[in-house]
């Protein structure tokens, strides 16, 4: 199971067009800025049901055709 994702740990999916990105039921407590790199085209991600706390500032940039973020059954407190 994923406890951290590094940014710019997608960074060499340059090509990935898949619409739909899922990370659910892992470990994920934090997500770095910058680590969506390479995604650019993926309309819908799942995060739901990991242990994220903290959304830090361009934790999604990169994602700029993104309709559609599930965070649900995490335990975020602090967006910055």
């Amino acid at each position: 199971q994923i406890e951290t994702i590094d940014a710019k740990s997608f960074s060499h999916f340059k090509s990935y067009d898949s619409k739909r990105f899922d990370l659910d039921f892992q470990l994920i407590g934090q997500i770095k800025p910058d680590t969506f790199q390479g995604l650019g085209l993926v309309k819908y991600m799942s995060l739901r049901n990991n242990k994220l706390m903290i959304l830090r500032n361009r934790s999604f940039s990169f994602l700029n055709n993104l309709i559609n973020l599930n965070l649900i059954k995490n335990f975020i407190s602090i967006i910055e």
